[in-house]
């Protein structure tokens, strides 16, 4: 199936529309966390890529006050 030029456009497009929104995703992110948090998330390239490092990064946080308490 031989896709149309006007496809590749939109797709194009759709792309573009999409990185957009990930950017600001990603700032939106970056400026509602904790100074001592932003570290961890400078070199990521998506929004996606932020939060599944931060989750991680929460997560042992409460796996160890989880552990020191017992």
């Amino acid at each position: 199936m031989a896709f149309s030029f006007a496809n590749d456009k939109f797709n194009e497009s759709a792309i573009e529309i999409w990185n957009e929104k990930d950017h600001k995703a990603l700032s939106t992110i970056s400026l509602h966390i904790d100074n001592s948090a932003l570290i961890y998330i400078t070199d990521t390239k998506t929004s996606k890529e932020a939060w599944d490092t931060l989750k991680r990064m929460y997560k042992a946080a409460d796996t160890i006050s989880i552990i020191a308490t017992h």
